[in-house]
């Protein structure tokens, strides 16, 4: 009986999957994001962001960068401010048709208003994948070293979009690990414009 139901649902998609559609390297995102720190110094840094990515023509490279201001607490003392900006280099490659592998370089800035800035690198790499014309998800994961404290974090991430149509979507994510060597739980909601 099971093996019957996993069949039926099986079946049921395959329509979809072969609707989905090519995923967009070129887009603008706008949204809410929050910064849970698990330790006993700093506590949620939330915050607006921006980000976008322009795709290269058919090279499989693109250009990608965001900002995201934070605001939080610092051993229970509220007015610090974080704020991450990233400007980096991906390269996207099709494993099949709705499946891409993507990797990507980031330089990190990072300004704090309680000490000195911090500069650094992130490498990322995963799959991104549409699995029909609504949905499509990514799972990466991300090394990043910033020079200024000597920190090296690891962070895995996942994200959907929801695509309302062909050019707006709605975007969640959700991204677990260390930030300035420190355990840190982030999530997402933005809107996106596809091109």
């Amino acid at each position: 009986m099971k093996t019957a139901i996993l069949v039926l649902a099986l079946a049921a998609a395959l329509p979809q999957a072969a609707k989905a559609e090519t995923l967009s390297y070129t887009f603008i995102e706008v949204g809410y994001a929050d910064n849970d720190y698990n330790n006993s110094m700093f506590g949620n840094f939330d915050g607006v962001y921006a980000s976008g990515s322009v795709n290269f023509g058919d090279s499989g490279f693109f250009a990608a960068g965001s900002y995201k201001p934070t605001s939080g607490d610092i051993f229970g003392s509220s007015g610090y401010d974080i704020d991450n900006t990233s400007l980096g280099l991906g390269y996207h490659h099709a494993i099949s048709d709705n499946l891409d592998f993507v990797g990507q370089l980031d330089y990190i800035h990072t300004k704090v208003n309680f000490g000195d800035n911090i500069d650094g690198y992130r490498v990322s790499a995963g799959i991104r994948s549409s699995f029909s014309e609504k949905f499509e998800g990514a799972v990466l994961g991300h090394y990043e070293r910033m020079s200024d404290i000597d920190a090296s974090d690891f962070r895995v991430s996942v994200e959907g979009q929801f695509k309302f149509n062909e050019v707006l979507g709605l975007v969640v994510g959700l991204e677990a690990g260390q930030r300035f060597e420190q355990d840190v739980l982030s999530y997402n909601v933005g809107l996106r414009a596809s091109f």
